[in-house]
């Protein structure tokens, strides 16, 4: 159940795209220029479950959660290609001022959409996206104040606060460590503002089949997943999408991947999480000047 029923695209959980990499110290690193070339046999990863097999994994008692917890660790542990996570999301941000450009759907007609009432709370649909432990290797982030996440951040399901960084946009409405809260997964949570992150960082966007500013986004770590719950079965499936960089060939990497899934016995979900090709040289080219 979304929290507005005329605004359903709003923690919408299944259909998420997701990219990740490591993060070094600050989230700042120089690759060799020579590096990005590797980037042009690329694959996107995504699920594209149907609603019998999606309504089957979260209502189930729990096996598929298991294999699904198994298949990550296989895809992590890999040695034909190395695993990104990344999920472009939405949090709703309750009676706290957000700018306008940090709200989804801004500069459109369904922008005002974005900001709407709920239990008599002001709520404001905010950009998110959620990024594991390695995504800063293929897309460096610069901090620019605060602090990079840490590997403690990504146990955020068990604090009592989710750690963020903010984008460019939001340094004039809030500073290092406020909090604030918001409806995440159907779930009301606290955030704390940990960092912000430079204007000239970005990341790629997929539904716009480009790069884009950090700026208006709120970048929360993907959480580690443990333990079978409500929301640790969508996060986990969340985490079926990203990007796959081959350490060979791209049809070695294809067929790893699939044995990956076949391993943790979801074989039949091979026709519904695919990987896509993409050539990322140029625009990583622009990101590792």
């Amino acid at each position: 159940m979304t929290l507005k029923n005329n605004f359903p695209t709003y923690l919408l959980l299944t259909s998420m795209i997701l990219t990740s990499c490591h993060m070094p110290s600050q989230g700042n690193r120089q690759m060799d220029t020579y590096d990005y070339a590797k980037y042009k046999g690329i694959y996107t990863v995504a699920e594209y479950l149907d609603d019998e097999t999606y309504d089957g994994y979260v209502n189930d008692d729990g096996t598929m959660f298991q294999r699904l917890l198994g298949f990550h660790d296989l895809l992590n542990a890999s040695d034909a290609f190395e695993y990104y996570a990344y999920a472009n999301n939405i949090i709703e941000v309750i009676d706290t001022d957000i700018p306008d450009e940090c709200i989804v759907n801004y500069g459109t007609e369904s922008e005002k959409d974005s900001r709407y009432e709920f239990e008599g709370n002001a709520i404001t649909a905010t950009e998110a996206i959620q990024i594991s432990e390695n995504y800063a290797d293929i897309f460096p982030i610069k901090v620019t104040e605060g602090r990079f996440f840490e590997e403690e951040d990504f146990d955020c399901l068990d604090n009592e606060e989710i750690h963020v960084l903010l984008g460019n946009g939001f340094k004039d409405s809030f500073d290092i460590g406020d909090t604030f809260e918001a409806y995440y997964i159907f779930e009301r949570k606290i955030f704390k503002v940990i960092g912000f992150i430079s204007p000239d960082s970005e990341f790629y966007l997929k539904s716009r089949n480009a790069l884009s500013s950090f700026d208006g986004y709120v970048v929360m770590p993907f959480a580690n997943i443990k333990d079978d719950s409500y929301v640790g079965r969508r996060i986990l499936l969340q985490q079926t999408s990203g990007y796959i960089v081959p350490e060979a060939d791209r049809k070695s990497a294809l067929e790893a991947y699939e044995e990956c899934l076949r391993e943790a016995s979801l074989e039949s979900w091979i026709p519904m999480v695919g990987m896509n090709e993409m050539d990322l040289c140029e625009a990583l080219s622009r990101v590792y000047r």
